[in-house]
């Protein structure tokens, strides 16, 4: 018994008994009165399938989640987000006595503390602005786009704040969206899709209410009916609402909701997702690869291997901390291509993030592309940059000169332009 108690301990990740612990000690200071008993948001990682990750419904998946669901029977727990394709649960735990019935339960990996995040961009100055007629050229985009390789119909995936559907830089692309955007985790169905709850899928469910990925949809995107061109100005849209304003800069409460995007991409192979932009970071902060730094990190990173395997690339800000030892999540994913922010003049942006494995840097200091509203706007970030790597990309595989995402990973890498952080 005592050595299945110290393999449960073990599965629980730092600060989650401490956070508990605190949480019981507020409920019985507010025992009969009117306030709302807190709880404490946690990522459950399940064993791995003997399958593994595929696209469609797995049923270990399945049994596994119910098993654990069953083995709590609404005891101090709460079910927030499960999924039939990856291995991970999310839920509300709100006793000690609940946290050891997880982590004694056969099924359960590890448990950890949830995050939030935010859009990696920057309030910009009025100096130094930065054109997609000047930033384009200078990742050489435009070389290509005179030999009518625009990225015709390659299907780009934004994970953001969403994309204003009206915009004329879009018309006609926006192939498809959803939203997966909680207001609080702890509020059921209400969230800030924008049909009021927190999923929502079809025409419409992407609209932007932030402006920010509207902005980076722009940059990978825009037809050039208003402002300049994007880097890929051919592309089809797959919007995928995961944060939401304010602020401009859009936030998530939950990492559960960013992996609602991924799963989104998983299960419809039919969308033919080749390239995913996430312009968003977590609050914390990782130094190296963060593959297995979390639950929620590995299972992440699970279901991004799936989607590389299968020749989906994703790619993702760093992170705006101004930070040179550390990356933000889901940047530090070993299969996800790290974007730095770069100046003009092949110089770092002081405020970009990087480390040893951040894989490349792009344009993203005050760059003008696409605004709600159908005009524009300047921003600067790691957010700016990672679009203009991704619409790369979707030149690289409409022309065929890399397909795969080791080609694309490869070939972006191997730039002759280097950059002085």
């Amino acid at each position: 018994t005592s050595a299945l108690e110290e393999r449960a301990e073990a599965k629980i990740g730092p600060g989650v008994r401490e956070a508990v612990q605190v949480l019981e000690e507020t409920k019985q200071a507010i025992l009969g009165s009117d306030e709302t008993a807190p709880t404490v948001l946690v990522a459950i990682e399940l064993k791995p399938p003997i399958s593994g990750i595929t696209r469609t419904a797995n049923a270990e998946i399945s049994s596994m989640t119910k098993n654990i669901i069953d083995d709590l029977d609404d005891k101090d727990f709460k079910t927030y987000r499960t999924y039939a394709t990856i291995p991970i649960m999310y839920g509300f735990v709100s006793s000690s006595d609940a946290l050891n019935i997880l982590a004694l339960n056969g099924n359960v990996e590890s448990i950890d503390l949830d995050v939030g995040g935010t859009g990696g961009n920057l309030s910009t100055s009025f100096f130094d602005r930065k054109l997609l007629t000047k930033s384009v050229p200078k990742i050489n985009a435009d070389q290509r786009h005179i030999k009518g390789n625009k990225g015709n119909n390659v299907v780009v995936a934004v994970l953001d704040s969403g994309v204003d559907t009206d915009h004329p830089n879009f018309r006609g692309r926006i192939i498809n969206e959803a939203c997966f955007a909680d207001a609080n985790p702890n509020d059921g169905n209400k969230g800030n899709c924008p049909n009021g709850k927190n999923n929502q899928v079809g025409t419409g469910s992407s609209e932007d209410d932030a402006g920010h990925g509207t902005h980076v949809t722009g940059i990978v995107a825009a037809s050039g009916s208003v402002g300049g061109v994007g880097v890929a100005p051919e592309v089809k849209i797959v919007s995928i609402k995961v944060t939401y304003g304010p602020p401009y800069s859009g936030s998530f409460s939950s990492t559960a909701q960013v992996l609602d995007g991924i799963d989104y991409i998983l299960r419809n192979p039919s969308l033919n997702v080749s390239i995913i932009n996430m312009s968003l970071a977590t609050y914390a902060l990782f130094s190296g690869v963060c593959d297995n730094k979390a639950s929620w990190a590995r299972s992440f990173a699970q279901a991004i291997q799936s989607l590389w395997n299968e020749g989906v690339i994703a790619f993702a800000a760093s992170g705006n901390n101004s930070n040179r030892e550390q990356m933000s999540f889901p940047a530090c994913i070993s299969k996800v291509i790290s974007v730095g922010n770069s100046m003009l003049n092949d110089e770092g942006d002081l405020s970009s993030n990087s480390d040893a494995t951040t894989n490349i840097f792009a344009p993203g200091h005050n760059i003008l592309s696409s605004e709600i509203g159908g005009g524009l706007q300047y921003a600067t970030g790691t957010s700016m940059a990672s679009p203009h790597a991704a619409g790369c990309a979707a030149l690289l595989v409409e022309s065929g000169d890399a397909i795969t995402p080791q080609e694309i990973k490869t070939r972006i890498e191997t730039s002759s332009v280097e950059v002085f952080i």
